[in-house]
């Protein structure tokens, strides 16, 4: 198995195990994929200048762009293991992302129309949950991220660091008691650096991220524990 092929396995298996976590039967429930990745992309939409009525004055933040890209792909994910399961998966997604190659520029314009050939082909297959999958918006997902400037590995590498600083979230209270803020900055900032300094390559680049995490916020609880010290 090629390194991409095995880090696509990779992302499905992990996906698989996150929907488990929210529905054991998951796969039996034929959930509507195609809405939760309609509204993904129109946030992602959102994050470009498209407003013809509104002036732009700072640049586009690429990286708010890209994590949309991610939650998205979340989505495409469940959809693929819905329709044929992990192994014929891998085959499936390997057609799209085994030569996959990221533009060095970005073109604002351009990324806008693919956004908007994406959410059209989303809508389309949307249309009949009971025809057959039409894995087209797939094909315009990738060019997506090519017009993004997003390479395979980035991709790999955001979906499996916001796939554990979720595992991470669910097993801490979020939304309740758990502490969103490390060292003056948001968790999901402080785990983009992080993930710089790992092997992405590495069998266990998905353990390495949890147990860094992990470690990271007992030291965040610790200090909100006790407090700030006292002169």
């Amino acid at each position: 198995m090629s390194n991409i092929a095995h880090k696509i396995e990779t992302m499905l298996v992990i996906q698989d195990e996150l929907n488990q976590v929210v529905d054991p039967n998951w796969r039996d429930r034929r959930f509507r994929w195609e809405d939760a990745i309609t509204i993904e992309a129109v946030e992602l939409f959102d994050h470009l200048p498209w407003k013809w009525w509104k002036s732009y004055s700072k640049p586009v933040d690429r990286s708010q762009v890209v994590l949309e890209a991610i939650d998205i792909w979340h989505f495409i994910l469940s959809r693929v293991i819905n329709e044929f399961d992990i192994d014929y998966g891998v085959e499936f997604l390997l057609d799209y992302f085994e030569d996959h190659e990221a533009e060095e520029t970005i073109d604002w314009d351009h990324v806008k129309e693919d956004a908007r050939s994406f959410l059209r082909e989303v809508t389309y297959d949307n249309e009949d949950p009971d025809a057959l999958f039409e894995p087209t918006y797939v094909e315009h997902f990738a060019d997506l991220l090519s017009t993004l400037g997003v390479t395979f590995d980035e991709l790999y590498t955001l979906y499996v660091a916001k796939t554990q600083l979720n595992r991470l979230r669910w097993a801490n209270d979020y939304g309740g008691s758990y502490i969103k803020t490390w060292d003056g900055q948001e968790d999901n900032v402080w785990l983009a650096e992080y993930v710089k300094t790992l092997d992405v390559d590495a069998p266990d680049f998905k353990d390495q991220v949890y147990a860094g995490l992990v470690a990271k916020y007992e030291g965040v609880k610790k200090a909100a524990s006790t407090g700030p010290s006292e002169e």
